[in-house]
């Protein structure tokens, strides 16, 4: 009975992790990347695909697919300065910055992170042309700066984007989209207090500079509130979200895309709080509001779908729970192509209404190839494969292959405490898993 119990309490945090995907959002941290103050310098080290720095040799390497500039004179360096900016260009349009959970969400596959990462090696070999050949040292601009800790932060290395941010900071101290991804780091990695700070901060600075009823504004205080939520302070978080639906409403009107995203998180608090019957409509009017904006097969009508599907599990309506969670696979599929991790979170959902329903065997497939399609895609060390081994860790310990659980268990653990730290509640979570097999 206590394993059923313990069993009960893990299935509510795999919904929890289900509704945070869509919703929230929660990556985690990785290699460290230190650039000198102001810029990138020669001495900074782009990520590889497997989560760890290069060297400069690898740099030294690829040195020769870029044409040498030679020391002639001012042209030349002109030319030179055009290359930079053109690279810098081409990083800022690939990676906006961060100013949302939902920005930070918007996961890279390996093929985006090479792609990302050959535009910052384009831009080291750029500068040390310059120094090398004209004896001058070409800064980065803030917009890419913030671009490339994004990029760290989308990626869930947060070490690396913890530094980023830091760095730009120490320039800047008011720029709010560094004080938002810094808080976003630390929120993630549960850091709580003290994402809270910068959280504020964003917001107190922002009111000051645009007016209380920015757009921007409803996006720190979104930002706080969910937070908030984190934290279990949700009547400090329903005003709120309830200000920043305000701010969207005068701005945009009644239908933007951006009042369906506040009543999303609206519709999270109402499900913390018990309200399911409150969180159903403000559900329903998001996705009304998202299929006239973007079209029935969006995308991000299948988040509104995933979340309502969520709800539909919570109170027990299986079948249609069933239903959508197949219409939201089949949306992704179909936008972002079968082995995409965005397919593999409505794989981990669907099989997850299989299982409540005692489909044991149809939902371990599906469990499998989800797993697979973050490994492929995200890395072996990514936290979002250590969400995928603990969901079929716990289908196997159900089907008393315990050997096989012990070691998924153990490989998530793992992940979580790279990643996280070996405080954080998911690792917290996995490890007492782990324990209730012995």
């Amino acid at each position: 009975m206590a394993k059923l119990i313990t069993h009960k309490k893990i299935a509510i945090w795999a919904i929890a992790v289900s509704v945070a995907i869509t919703i929230i959002g929660c990556p985690a941290r990785d290699s460290q990347l230190r650039p000198e103050k102001g810029k990138f310098s020669s001495q900074t080290q782009p990520w590889s695909d497997d989560g760890q720095n290069i060297g400069r040799a690898a740099i030294e390497a690829d040195r020769a697919t870029v044409t040498q500039i030679p020391q002639t004179g001012p042209a030349e360096f002109e030319e030179l300065k055009r290359r930079i900016a053109q690279a810098e260009e081409a990083l800022i349009k690939k990676v906006p910055p961060v100013r949302t959970q939902q920005d930070a969400q918007e996961i890279f596959i390996s093929e985006e992170k090479s792609q990302y990462r050959q535009l910052i090696t384009e831009l080291e070999k750029h500068k040390e042309l310059a120094e090398k050949n004209f004896k001058q040292s070409i800064e980065i601009s803030l917009d890419a700066e913030l671009s490339f800790a994004a990029a760290l932060l989308r990626l869930g290395e947060y070490n690396s984007a913890e530094t980023a941010y830091s760095t730009i900071l120490a320039e800047h101290p008011a720029n709010t989209d560094a004080i938002t991804g810094l808080g976003m780091v630390f929120h993630n990695t549960a850091r709580y207090d003290q994402a809270e700070e910068l959280f504020r901060k964003a917001l107190s600075t922002s009111e000051e500079s645009l007016g209380a009823n920015h757009p921007k504004v409803a996006d720190c205080l979104i930002n706080l509130a969910q937070l908030l939520t984190d934290t279990k302070r949700l009547g400090d978080a329903e005003p709120l979200i309830q200000r920043a639906i305000k701010i969207d409403e005068a701005s945009f009107g009644p239908d933007h895309p951006n009042i369906a995203r506040d009543l999303n998180n609206m519709a999270e608090l109402l499900m913390a709080t018990n309200r399911l019957p409150g969180a159903e409509m403000l559900i329903q009017r998001a996705l009304e509001i998202d299929k006239a904006s973007f079209g029935r097969d969006h995308p991000i009508v299948a988040r509104d779908l995933n979340n309502l599907a969520q709800l539909l599990k919570i109170t027990g309506r299986l079948p249609q729970a069933e239903s959508l969670t197949r219409r939201c696979l089949q949306i992704e599929e179909k936008s972002k192509g079968p082995n995409h991790p965005h397919v593999a979170i409505q794989l981990n959902n669907l099989a997850g209404v299989l299982q409540a329903t005692g489909r044991l065997s149809e939902a371990e497939p599906l469990m499998r190839r989800a797993l697979k399609i973050d490994e492929e895609a995200l890395g072996p060390n990514h936290p979002n494969v250590a969400i995928r081994l603990y969901n079929l860790a716990r289908l196997l310990e159900d089907t008393n292959r315990l050997s096989e659980a012990d070691s998924l268990y153990r490989r998530a653990v793992k992940i979580f405490e790279d990643s996280l730290g070996p405080d954080h509640p998911h690792t917290r979570l996995v490890q007492q898993n782990l324990k209730s097999l012995k």
